[in-house]
């Protein structure tokens, strides 16, 4: 059985120690020449919301509080902006390294033009090294990923109690930075069920539950916190509204179903008022690009202004109000029309998720507002970055986007080819059957949860399935060398 003690040396050993050395001073390299390109952070609309949070500590009812805490932990070691990018820049750097020498010394593998490979598709990611100066939660929501699945690739090995503690505090910290993290429990249960198999299988499956027991609290904890804010017993208003976005494709289809099939007056209320409003507003494209969740014009945001105006509620609470009356409408006719809902959403939002996204420095100028002045001393009006690397390698980043796919895919056949003649209590036959797994498990919630319609979607399969690729490869090429 592997050890984590065997793997302190393994990384001591020369040839490994030179390759750290190397690799470190080619991130630090690249970190200072994208820090001299773009000295200042980039933003979103919703950078506002998680730096007010920060400064001032009360919930952010859009978002979880994760980020808002980490930014709070950065604050504490540097008041200056400019540390959320060392912070950030470093912290995934740790992460991307643990992981690939734990692949490397977990799956033995030896082919040093595999290794250096997967090390250039790693470090120079224009989207992992974008995400670290960009002040959004999608950056560290990636590195725990990184973490979680080093830990759980580390699992399947080794029982060691303290890789277990530190997977399932990174499955908490994805939970608190992005609801999405509950997803990774499927994951967390099979590493967890794979790594003490000594143990009988009884005790083994009450030890893989332990993920849902751990969500079962955190949920717990976030909807009591969420319920002192807003009033409403909910995780997050937000998750309601995504849901209908995505169901808005049913509501032509829906206007027919008779209003005595929803049970509160308020939602016999939407029904109608869903009813008068046109049928093109709701098509396919515009759940995809969920513009109806953000436009003031749409039929989402003007019935929270009617419902503002018939209860007398703030805009705050009226949003998080609305989102759990759209949820529970959007099941509804979900239920009532799944295969509808499959072909008009699921289908074109799994295609949605493989395409070429652009990234760039456009559209994210910084405007200085009291909080950035207070919490980070910032005394300039506004901030615009000169440099275009981003735009300027968008065409190059679309070819190798396909390739990228083309190898996933290949690389995935095969696997799934191989299997049958594979021993399944096979250590690197199980590694690389859990990258494939969570590959699959992110995509598919993706479709389900929301369509892609950024870079920063896809960007947490994206070092799990580069390292997938590399199993493929090794397996490929071992016969080949002696």
């Amino acid at each position: 059985m592997k050890s984590f003690k065997d793997f302190i040396r393994y990384i001591s050993l020369k040839e490994q120690k030179k390759e750290i050395c190397i690799l470190s001073a080619f991130i630090c390299i690249i970190g200072i020449l994208f820090y001299n390109l773009y000295p200042f952070p980039f933003v979103f609309p919703d950078t506002g919301a998680y730096i007010l949070s920060a400064q001032s500590g009360v919930l952010n009812i859009y978002r979880p509080m994760g980020y808002s805490h980490y930014l709070q932990l950065l604050h504490s070691i540097s008041s200056s902006i400019t540390f959320i990018f060392i912070g950030s820049y470093t912290l995934n750097a740790l992460a991307s390294l643990f992981f690939l020498y734990s692949f490397k010394y977990l799956t033995g593998l030896q082919n040093k033009w595999i290794f250096y490979g997967l090390c250039l598709f790693i470090f120079l990611s224009p989207t992992i090294l974008f995400s670290t100066n960009f002040l959004m939660s999608d950056g560290l929501f990636n590195t725990l990923t990184i973490l979680f699945m080093a830990t759980a690739l580390w699992m399947i090995y080794s029982s060691n109690i303290w890789i277990v503690i530190i997977h399932l505090c990174s499955l908490a910290m994805l939970y608190n930075v992005r609801y999405a993290g509950m997803f990774y429990i499927p994951v967390s249960m099979v590493v967890l069920f794979l790594a003490y198999q000594r143990r009988t299988v009884l005790l083994r499956f009450i030890i893989a539950c332990i993920p849902i027991v751990l969500l079962l609290f955190l949920q717990s904890s976030t909807r009591s916190e969420y319920k002192k804010v807003t009033g409403v017993n909910t995780t997050s208003g937000f998750s309601g509204w995504q849901l209908m976005n995505n169901a808005s494709v049913l509501i032509p289809e829906a206007k027919q179903l008779p209003v005595s099939k929803f049970n509160t007056e308020l939602e016999q209320l939407y029904h109608r008022y869903l009813a008068t409003c046109p049928d093109s507003i709701f098509t396919t494209t515009a759940a995809l690009s969920t513009g109806l969740m953000w436009d003031k014009t749409s039929p989402f945001k003007q019935f929270v202004y009617y419902y503002m105006q018939m209860t007398n509620r703030s805009y705050p609470i009226a949003w998080v109000e609305t989102g759990e009356l759209y949820s529970k409408y959007a099941k509804k006719i979900i239920f009532a029309y799944p295969f509808d809902f499959i072909t008009d959403f699921i289908i074109p939002s799994l295609v949605s998720f493989f395409e070429f996204r652009e990234i760039g420095e456009h559209g994210g100028e910084f405007k200085n507002e009291q909080m950035y002045q207070d919490y980070y001393g910032i005394q300039i009006d506004s901030y615009k970055h000169t440099c275009n690397l981003f735009t300027d390698i968008n065409p190059l980043r679309h070819v190798l986007h396909y390739i990228y796919w083309i190898a996933l895919t290949a690389a995935a056949i095969y696997f799934l080819i191989r299997t049958r003649k594979s021993s399944f209590t096979n250590k690197d036959w199980q590694a690389s059957a859990l990258l494939l797994i969570f590959i699959i498990i992110y995509i598919g919630i993706s479709v389900l949860a929301s369509p892609n319609t950024t870079w920063r979607y896809a960007m947490p399969i994206y070092i799990p399935s580069i390292l997938f690729i590399g199993s493929v490869l090794k397996e490929l090429l071992i016969p080949k060398i002696k």
